[in-house]
């Protein structure tokens, strides 16, 4: 299940992130291989000091998903059901809470390298368990804020 997540979700996510720091259009095969580590520096630096403006970010990567062949009902289920939104709002979120965690420092440029990298190993895993809680957590908080006196 880790795996078959990591494979379809974070990695493409990060990566359509990083395609959007170098307007190139979505390639799918950068989600499967891989991105250099400067890619992640540039996305990072350029989202923390405003030189990548973080809705262009979201909306790239959004575009980008819906561009990549993996990406399909299942997979908006699965970000729809995490995030508890409608399947048609669950790419916006997911990319949203995943810019927003980068902008304030929760995703490091560290941690996106080695999620990014795509091995199998413990520490890879315990990176991509904390990615998926920092985006869900992300998430949450953007959604109690933006509908104050509600409780979950």
């Amino acid at each position: 299940m880790l795996t078959a997540l990591r494979k379809r979700l974070l990695p493409c996510g990060a990566a359509l992130a990083v395609v959007t720091l170098l307007g190139a259009p979505a390639q799918p095969a950068l989600a499967q291989s891989g991105f250099g580590e400067d890619d992640i520096a540039k996305l990072v630096d350029g989202l923390k000091d405003g030189t990548l403006p973080a809705g262009l970010a979201s909306a790239e990567c959004q575009i980008g998903f819906e561009d990549e062949a993996d990406y399909d009902d299942e997979v908006r289920e699965f970000m729809a059901a995490f995030l508890e939104v409608p399947d048609d709002l669950a790419l916006k979120a997911f990319c949203d809470a995943m810019i927003r965690s980068i902008m304030e420092g929760n995703l490091t440029k560290e941690a996106l390298i080695l999620v990014s990298q795509g091995e199998e190993d413990r520490e890879t895993a315990f990176e991509v368990g904390r990615f998926i809680r920092v985006v869900y957590f992300a998430h949450d908080r953007a959604t109690l804020i933006a509908a104050p006196g509600t409780r979950r």
